[in-house]
């Protein structure tokens, strides 16, 4: 098991009260992409090629509401790796680029978000909920 923290603050939001729509910001996510090697037959021959089946492990989304608090956060990603393959912390910005929705310019012109550092722990056991 594994934990990775990405400490994110954000400035210029509406206050938690005012927030009319608690859009999406932000998704994290941690993507596992493994080197395997694929097989063809063409003909007589075998061919063999590269693949890189890719994996997200987990994934965390934050609103409005979450970067209208004040000071620095930790946003945690609880995952399991079993060593196989690269892993990658990512964020990515709903902010109309690619394929994404424009949501940040939904909070106005000062809204600002500033990362500070992304910390990957290993955790020496599973913690299982407690039930009842």
């Amino acid at each position: 098991m594994y934990r990775v923290r990405f400490r994110i603050r954000g400035r210029g939001f509406t206050k938690a009260k005012e927030i009319r729509r608690d859009w999406d910001l932000l998704r994290l996510d941690v993507l596992r992409t493994r080197s395997e090697v694929g097989y063809s037959n063409v003909g007589p021959q075998i061919i063999a090629y590269p693949i890189n089946p890719q994996d997200i492990l987990k994934i965390h989304m934050i609103r409005v509401s979450d970067l209208a608090r004040s000071g620095w956060r930790n946003y945690d990603l609880r995952f399991y790796s079993d060593g196989r393959g690269m892993l990658e912390y990512r964020a990515f910005a709903f902010d109309g680029a690619g394929q994404t929705p424009d949501n940040l310019s939904q909070c106005g012109g000062e809204a600002r978000i500033f990362f500070d550092t992304v910390k990957i722990e290993r955790l020496s056991g599973v913690q299982l909920p407690n039930v009842g």
